[in-house]
């Protein structure tokens, strides 16, 4: 029995973006579940095994809803478009722009890219660097997911605090206060970052698997 086959069959069956939508959802669940017990509203249907299944269920709509926040969150305060074009041309330019002529008929970068996906994902051999180009999607929708999370975080703090004066020092209350915000600009760039590689690993395998191929 071929266990890579099967490995691969079920890592098939689920989408790209379920790791992330797990990661940011099961969080984001249980910053809303602290919150609610605070206000003595407990998350319990009565039967443990229900809870759990409906847990579970509720854990990925949050992360769906956490990645989408996140996402144009993000985008408020990042050209995203900017950046997909800068980092296309540098791409482009540190290769010779030698791939252009095979694209020419393609007016758009955005489309140009599509197209090289699209031409990469046809390509046998570069089916390991796929799998590799597939992390950086997960571990972008991980962090742009983790923003909303974490900025869910600073507005359930301040409820607490708002709520009950005791809930932690005012010095330790700031702190905690700083350090959500860090770890929200430090998830927007590390999107960003994973987003950047992404591109740029696009580019050079269609150059590498695709292009070379048909010179």
């Amino acid at each position: 029995m071929n266990f890579q086959k099967l490995i691969d069959t079920i890592s098939d069956a689920f989408s790209i973006f379920d790791f992330s939508y797990i990661i940011s959802g099961g969080l984001t669940f249980l910053i809303i579940l602290y919150d609610l017990h605070y206000h003595q509203i407990d998350f319990m249907f009565g039967n443990l095994t229900i809870t759990i299944i409906c847990g579970i269920f509720l854990s990925y709509i949050c992360g769906i809803i956490s990645w989408l926040c996140g996402k144009n969150i993000r985008r408020l305060f990042c050209d995203t478009n900017k950046d997909f074009e800068e980092t296309y041309d540098y791409t482009m330019s540190s290769i010779g722009d030698t791939c252009r002529t095979d694209l020419t008929p393609i007016t758009k970068h955005s489309m140009e890219y599509e197209y090289m996906w699209i031409c990469l994902c046809k390509e046998e051999k570069a089916k390991s660097r796929i799998n590799f180009i597939h992390r950086f999607w997960v571990m972008q929708a991980t962090y742009e997911g983790l923003i909303f999370t974490f900025l869910l975080s600073v507005a359930v703090l301040i409820d607490l605090r708002v709520m009950d004066n005791c809930f932690l020092e005012c010095f330790k209350f700031i702190g905690v206060f700083l350090l959500l915000i860090f770890i929200i600009f430090l998830c927007a760039k590390e999107a960003k970052d994973c987003a950047r590689n992404q591109i740029k690993e696009v580019i050079l395998s269609y150059y590498l698997y695709c292009y070379k191929n048909r010179i």
